[in-house]
């Protein structure tokens, strides 16, 4: 194959497409991240910040549908009327998951109108509320169309959101510019849901067929239990600094949150296109087959995960340059960073627990992290240390989380690992020396010279893996095929 071929392949990839895509997105996802902290103020921040961290929690209650859909389907898409009746079946779920939950919140707000007076929510709880409704029916979408593999609406899902945020940006400042975002988010919403609407992979209906639905609740509120027990290992911190600090201690530290989330967002649209092909390959391989296409998978996994956290730590000083304002955001940020890193290190073990239909343990494993980090961010608390300490606790759960991953998939392809072997397996020799002179960065306050010392060993001890990585990443990229399963 010569060049120009190669070039050809490698942009007609739906992955390819994909990963542009979200690499654009990203660009817009971090300047908002900067530019909505800047223009909205220290204090409007953290009421922005607060209806966001509501806006996750609610989108978390209507996500059952969509978890099993995509479990099911994947596995399932072969037999069409089975794979009609599933969406058809998901579609009611979801809109009574809808209906209960709205008129739940308005009833509320009717009867206790000061809930949440702090940060001023009654003047907003109606906008979040069609967020809610719309997000809700395009995240069900999202997952019907990645399981055939039709990444082309899921792009532009992705990337309307942050690009009518942005285009808002330049028409208001503080109070009034809040209004804006809202009303820009409820926009991009309706608009991704009028395209997704239209010709979907499985025609839009409502069904009720009694073992389906039964099935889609039941896996649903298994997988729901993990993904929201995951997720609120992300957002229990965020909840507690809502609750014992002022708005703008929130405003620091969902920047720092912000800001980790969106350096790390390339690797999650990688997961979130591996997630139902590995899921299938999972579900159908022997232990042997499994232990080797994880070990092909992950080593371009993290190997990605390191160079973005070299990114995310080399940006600080510009960082503090635009935002002169959020200087205090920035240790909360390299640790979060450091946790995010941690985090990712569990990459395809949790996907073959799903496959092996094992949720309840993750599940559990969350709650044990969540339960960490709530204690030990309320004895930081308790002894008066700043919102910093909490961002520590988050990378203390994340690595208990992340070890009992590790163990469980461990045990699934019949082997048993001891705690050296399993230290040696998340952290080798050539990722453990890199990591720690970032630790080092972290603990002596140091934002230039020790992340650069750790990125050039971190190429010397990696360069054969980070070869191998990228031969296989080009082939993967370059297949048009490598979606279909």
């Amino acid at each position: 194959m010569d060049f120009n071929q190669l070039v050809m392949r490698f942009f007609r990839s739906p992955i390819i497409q994909y990963i542009g895509t979200r690499y654009l997105t990203f660009g817009i996802q971090f300047i908002n991240s900067v530019l909505i902290a800047k223009y909205l103020g220290v204090y409007y921040f953290g009421i922005y910040s607060f209806i966001s961290l509501i806006n996750q929690y609610l989108a978390y209650t209507a996500m059952a549908p969509a978890y099993s859909l995509n479990a099911l389907l994947s596995v399932r898409k072969n037999d069409k009327t089975n794979s009609v009746d599933l969406w058809r079946n998901s579609v009611l779920i979801l809109l009574l998951i809808v209906g209960i939950v709205t008129a739940s919140w308005i009833t509320l707000f009717i009867f206790s109108p000061n809930t949440f007076s702090k940060y001023q929510f009654h003047d907003f709880y109606i906008l979040v509320l069609i967020i809610f409704v719309f997000s809700s029916l395009n995240s069900l979408y999202t997952n019907l169309y990645r399981t055939y593999g039709l990444l082309g609406k899921i792009n532009l899902n992705q990337f309307v959101i942050p690009f009518f945020q942005f285009l808002v940006l330049f028409f208001a400042k503080e109070e009034e510019l809040l209004y804006y975002l809202l009303m820009g988010t409820i926009v991009a919403n309706v608009f991704s849901f009028i395209v997704y609407s239209t010709n979907p992979p499985l025609k839009v209906g409502l069904q009720f067929k009694k073992p389906i639905f039964s099935e889609l609740l039941t896996r649903g509120v298994n997988l729901l239990l993990y993904n929201v027990s995951f997720y609120l290992i992300l957002l229990s911190s965020r909840t507690v600094v809502s609750i014992y600090y002022s708005a703008e201690e929130l405003g620091f530290y969902t920047l720092a949150v912000n800001l980790s989330n969106a350096v790390f967002m390339i690797v999650g649209s990688f997961s979130f296109v591996l997630f139902p092909k590995l899921l299938n390959k999972f579900h159908n391989t022997c232990p042997t087959e499994a232990q080797k296409l994880l070990n092909n998978i992950r080593s371009i996994y993290i190997a990605s995960c390191y160079l973005l956290t070299y990114l995310g730590f080399f940006a600080i000083p510009l960082l503090e340059l635009l935002l002169p304002q959020y200087k205090q955001a920035m240790p909360a940020f390299k640790i979060l960073l450091l946790a995010q890193l941690i985090l990712n290190n569990n990459f395809g073990y949790s996907i073959l627990l799903i496959a092996k239909k094992k949720e309840r343990f993750m599940t559990y494993y969350a709650l044990i992290g969540i339960f960490i980090i709530t204690v030990i961010s309320l004895l930081f608390i308790k002894i008066d240390l700043s919102f910093l300490f909490v961002a520590l606790s988050v990378a203390i759960g994340l690595t208990y989380y992340c070890v009992s991953i590790t163990q469980k998939a461990y045990i699934e392809m019949n082997q048993k690992l001891g705690i050296k072997k399993m230290f040696q397996e998340l952290f080798p020799i050539y990722y453990l020396i890199p990591f720690l002179v970032l630790v080092i960065s972290v603990l002596i306050k140091e934002n230039i010279f020790t992340p650069y010392i750790s990125f050039i060993i971190f190429i010397f001890m990696n360069k054969k893996n980070l070869f191998e990585g990228y031969k296989r990443g080009v082939v993967f990229l370059t297949d048009r095929n490598s979606l279909k399963f």
